[in-house]
């Protein structure tokens, strides 16, 4: 089903990744939302940058998928889940 709602096949995959990762993200984050307005509010990141996955402290208003309220918990989160950013990135 998932395949037949996108373009290609690698992109049907990414989506299955960023769905698992949304509800990982859901476990450590917990109610917490960015606020992607105010740009004083900081945001750890992780995006994807030409080809390479990048883990940062973010303060602008341009949002990203895997966002986390805490440098800790976002470093975390990448270890645990590289393989599945990896997988997602056609999509970040």
């Amino acid at each position: 089903m998932v395949k037949e709602m996108w373009a290609t096949e690698e992109q049907a995959d990414a989506s299955k990744a960023m769905a698992k990762l949304s509800h990982f993200m859901k476990e450590v984050n917990g109610d917490w939302k960015p606020e992607w307005l105010e740009a004083a509010c900081r945001k750890y990141v992780i995006y994807v940058s030409e080809t390479v996955i990048v883990a940062t402290e973010y303060r602008r208003s341009i949002q990203c998928f895997l966002a986390f309220n805490t440098e800790e918990i976002r470093n975390a989160f990448m270890k645990k889940h590289k393989s599945l950013i990896a997988k997602a990135k056609p999509l970040l």
